[in-house]
């Protein structure tokens, strides 16, 4: 990755404000591995915005559960974290 010198108020990141972004130390694709829905994992339909929300909610109920970062030019599966 090559570096790059910043102006004051340059503008670096941009995001939309309905969602949360990761932020990682490479560039990828998020997997998450052994969440079970309805165990350790509920998704739930906000009906004002129509989006779908994944969330945690218990990730001891399932062994090894782990949100993984693979390289984006990775055709591969995703594989244990």
């Amino acid at each position: 990755m090559k570096a790059t010198l910043l102006k004051r108020g340059q503008r670096i990141a941009e995001w939309d404000p309905y969602s949360r972004p990761v932020l990682t130390e490479v560039e990828g694709i998020i997997g998450f591995e052994d969440l079970v829905e309805g165990q350790s994992i509920s998704e739930t339909l906000d009906e004002s915005t129509g989006i779908a929300k994944r969330v945690v909610i218990d990730w001891r109920a399932s062994r090894g559960a782990a949100i993984c970062v693979r390289p984006s030019w990775s055709r591969a599966r995703m594989a244990r974290c």
